[in-house]
């Protein structure tokens, strides 16, 4: 069998307070792996330590944090090589959706330009070719008019068509690897699912792997066929989703039930 895109391997985060023997333990041994194209639902309640899960995947701990283990892309162990080839993989192989789009795009920057400026940092391109490459990845994300909307500001679309452009921003550097962080929990039902259905979408069109966090297990179905609860740091129980689903075998993921 090939190697798996990502492998996560006994990852560790502390925080320290008053002495190594009352650091605080965020993360407890995370292990697990995702191929490409795959979908991986990584479930659990808020401070389970999901989204800080996805930060250590990205290389941006919180500030003071110790971080231990492995995160190894594509057979490296990028815990091993340091700062500058995470910021290389940033933005290009490994990009995120957060939860809130309008604290994530800049208020005073028209959205086509915030996504034109990502294209131009990663790809190179000119001004002229960034903007036709900006039209079409909003376009590619079921944003209505996308010519039209590039000249908005944020507060000018609604929630759905700011988290789209948030996604066009994402898939700017053609990732190998999305984590969409609680990126519906601001919407409502009806925009959350079309949401989904479209991040479904675009990695099996793009061969994308990607990490999907919740804390809503309802929404699991929607996009992936494995899932791992999280509860205090640790995974309690993985597995594919029809199982674990209907028949959980943790008390954590009985509760999310």
């Amino acid at each position: 069998m090939s190697s798996p895109l990502l492998r996560i391997a006994d990852l560790h985060l502390r925080f320290p307070a008053h002495g190594e023997q009352m650091a605080v333990a965020a993360l407890r041994g995370i292990d697990f792996d995702l191929a490409a194209g795959e979908t991986l639902a990584l479930v659990g309640p808020s401070g389970s330590g999901k989204s800080l899960t996805a930060r250590a995947i990205m290389g941006l701990p919180p500030i003071g944090a110790r971080l231990s283990g492995a995160v190894i892309w594509r057979g490296s162990d990028l815990m091993q090589q340091g700062g500058e080839r995470w910021r290389q993989l940033r933005g290009r192989s490994l990009a995120m959706v957060m939860q809130e789009p309008l604290s994530s795009l800049n208020p005073v920057l028209r959205v086509g330009e915030q996504i034109a400026e990502t294209l131009r940092y990663h790809r190179g391109l000119g001004f002229a070719a960034a903007r036709r490459r900006t039209v079409k990845l909003l376009t590619e994300v079921c944003l209505p008019e996308a010519e039209l909307r590039a000249n908005l500001y944020p507060h000018q679309l609604s929630g759905g068509m700011r988290q789209r452009v948030l996604l066009a921003a994402a898939l700017a550097g053609d990732p190998e690897l999305l984590i969409a962080d609680e990126a519906t929990t601001a919407l409502d039902v009806t925009v959350q699912s079309e949401i989904l259905v479209l991040l479904d979408q675009l990695r099996r069109r793009r061969g994308m792997a990607l990490l999907f966090i919740t804390h809503d297990l309802a929404l699991v179905p929607l996009v992936a066929t494995r899932l791992a609860v999280m509860e205090a740091g640790r995974i309690v129980e993985s597995g594919p989703a029809a199982t674990v689903l209907t028949e959980p075998q943790h008390s954590c993921t009985r509760a999310l039930i």
